[in-house]
């Protein structure tokens, strides 16, 4: 009779090895080769249930991944399927001690928790790769001390060939999943590169081009200077001065947008916040260029309408925000138009709001408002130079005084740009 029943048990073995042979060993994905476990192998040996759990990716919970029986009504599906703590019930502590148990009567064993319903007696035995358990086979019955040390053996016969199949495609999975994401890294940094390659070959074409043609005036008029010199009149000179000066001038803005690109790309820029009067600022910002706006005729009207808006920023780089927020819009307005400036409060914040007479833009150019070396549709309308850098790099310095700048066009007039920032107590 024990020879009968140990000729029985060894049957079984062999077909479960030769079942992985033919059918688990086929399967490439974790679920199949777990849900072929459960429906196709536990489902011989005569259990009511079984549920297979695996460890999660932190290694502290085990997920019900496949099952066989009342947790598996239809199709692949697990009802309510639970999450169990490392150390907790006794699948939990399978899963910590990599030690396998069948406990013959449950309810005198306090670490047993119920599931879809309660049953009498429970086996439940680790999934080791490696050293280390990855998972957990669970199966339980309505009868007390049915389970025996030949379903032991064979279910950890069944749990044995199943590690080496799901550690390795877990480590295949994990691989793929690694080299996806090197592959996505080199694509990101080969775009970087190609967009720095990019604005090298802008920086290069600005250099070339921007700079060549002023450059090539001062000489241009310093050999006119050198040759008529002693019979220019001086009123001649002068203008020729005043030419070559404001040509330096054209170069001097066009380096100094270049060196402010940079400094913000490199994250070179120093802040140095301090509580100050917004209205003051935009008054000097004003004032600074109001030269520039009468050789145009153009009319800066500022407006304050509360007395005092006071923020925490960088006074150096707020000016530089202004002024060049306040110089674009004298750049791009006709002759004998309007500016608008005003400075208030609202919910909490101090608000800037400049408005010109301007073209105003298209839905191309908000589009591209902000981006680098991107020069929108409008033109100087006084011969000025634009790198198409400027909006750029304001929107970069605002970024870094917690600030938001926002740009539109205004009904019957132009441009229309609002800067916020938080008023500080």
């Amino acid at each position: 009779m024990a020879q009968e029943k140990n000729n029985k048990t060894g049957d079984l073995a062999s077909r479960v090895v030769t079942y992985f042979a033919f059918s688990v060993f086929g399967k490439n994905t974790i679920d199949e080769i777990l849900w072929d476990i459960a429906k196709n192998l536990i489902s011989e040996l005569g259990f009511e249930d079984c549920v297979i759990y695996l460890t999660d990716e932190s290694g502290e919970y085990l997920e019900q991944k496949a099952a066989y029986g009342n947790k598996n009504p239809i199709s692949f599906e697990i009802d309510n399927p639970i999450k169990i703590s490392l150390g907790q019930g006794i699948v939990g502590w399978v899963a910590k001690t990599g030690i396998p148990e069948i406990i013959d009567d449950v309810t005198k064993d306090e670490r047993y928790i119920v599931d879809d319903q309660t049953r009498l007696s429970e086996i439940t035995v680790p999934i080791i790769y490696e050293g280390k358990v990855i998972g957990v086979i669970d199966s339980e019955h309505s009868e007390r001390e049915f389970f025996t040390s030949e379903h032991l053996n064979i279910l950890t016969i069944i749990a044995s060939l199943a590690s080496n199949k799901i550690g390795k495609t877990i480590a295949n999975d994990k691989l793929r999943k690694l080299n996806a994401e090197l592959e996505q890294r080199v694509k990101e940094r080969t775009k970087e590169l190609e967009e720095l390659n990019n604005e090298k070959d802008e920086i290069f074409q600005i250099a070339a081009h921007d700079l060549k043609n002023p450059l090539t005036g001062i000489i241009l008029q310093a050999n006119k200077l050198k040759r008529k010199f002693d019979n220019i009149e001086p009123v001649k000179l002068k203008e020729t001065a005043e030419l070559i000066e404001k040509t330096a001038e054209r170069m001097k803005e066009i380096i100094v947008t270049l060196l402010d690109a940079n400094a913000i790309e490199t994250g070179n820029v120093n802040l140095k916040p301090e509580k100050i009067n917004l209205n003051n600022v935009v008054y000097n910002v004003i004032n600074e260029n109001t030269d520039k706006a009468k050789k145009k005729n153009l009319n800066i009207k500022f407006d304050i309408l509360s007395p005092s808006n006071i923020i925490k920023a960088d006074e150096k780089i707020l000016h530089q925000i202004l002024d060049n927020l306040i110089s674009n819009a004298i750049k791009f307005s006709p002759e004998k138009k309007n500016i608008f400036i005003k400075v208030y409060s609202e919910n909490d914040k101090s608000v800037i709001e400049l408005i010109d007479e301007g073209p105003g833009f298209t839905n191309d150019d908000l589009s591209n408002l902000f981006v680098k070396f991107k020069k929108l549709s409008a033109k100087p309308t006084g011969g000025e130079n634009s790198t198409g850098l400027g909006l750029a790099i304001v929107k970069k310095l605002v970024e870094l005084q917690k600030a938001e700048l926002t740009a539109g066009n205004e009904p019957g007039k132009g441009a229309k740009f609002i800067l916020k920032f938080n008023n500080s107590i």
